[in-house]
């Protein structure tokens, strides 16, 4: 297989560190085990999977992605063979965030930097498919970029490293996750001061 030269930098650069943030969150995270059931939200080259499938009993990592040659140069640079063997994760390839492949419920959604690139229908269509497949106490967690929204945004889904950041206000972000059927609540923050929330089923 061929590898772009830029396949960690096709996730937003700052590999190393991004990838530490998110471990080290997940690790502090009361909502987190190796037992659940993981749906990576926006997988990409394999940035937190990489780290994260090995630490994940076998069978509970679910990535999603729209872009299936970047996941597999991911796979194939980061993850050792017998790790993919050892821990069986699942690879769904489609960009409508669409669940259906999906068996069963979920115990833990992680979706980051992904909806700060994502028009608001998208947004709700992700967040109405997650609410379908979690599981009774089961917890979403999403970043977003929380401003006012200054720029004009379009429903179309296009990213080529160059998409505009959609910016939303906290009480916009708040009725995306209601009309899906799940509450929210503040979760932190992204090493650049993005917004990090948590949702679970009302």
């Amino acid at each position: 297989m061929k590898y772009p030269r830029d396949y960690r930098h096709y996730v937003g650069g700052d590999w190393k560190w991004v990838q530490e943030f998110q471990m080290d969150y997940l690790s502090k995270c009361p909502d987190f085990s190796s037992s659940k059931r993981f749906l990576d939200l926006g997988c990409g080259s394999m940035r937190l999977g990489s780290k994260l499938i090995p630490e994940l009993d076998a069978g509970k990592y679910i990535g999603l992605d729209f872009n299936e040659e970047i996941v597999k140069i991911g796979i194939e640079k980061e993850i050792e063979p017998e790790i993919l063997e050892n821990k069986n994760p699942t690879f769904i390839f489609n960009g409508e965030f669409d669940l259906t492949e999906v068996e069963g419920e979920v115990d833990f959604v992680w979706v980051y930097q992904v909806f700060i690139h994502v028009s608001d229908k998208l947004v709700q269509t992700a967040l109405n498919n997650i609410a379908n497949k979690l599981s009774d106490g089961g917890v979403v967690y999403a970043t977003f970029t929380n401003a006012i929204a200054k720029r004009k945004v379009s429903d179309d889904y296009v990213y080529d490293q160059h998409q505009l950041t959609f910016y939303r206000t906290l009480e916009k972000i708040e009725e995306m996750f209601a009309t899906a059927g799940l509450s929210l609540e503040k979760a932190g923050q992204t090493p650049k001061g993005g917004l990090i929330v948590k949702g679970t089923k009302l």
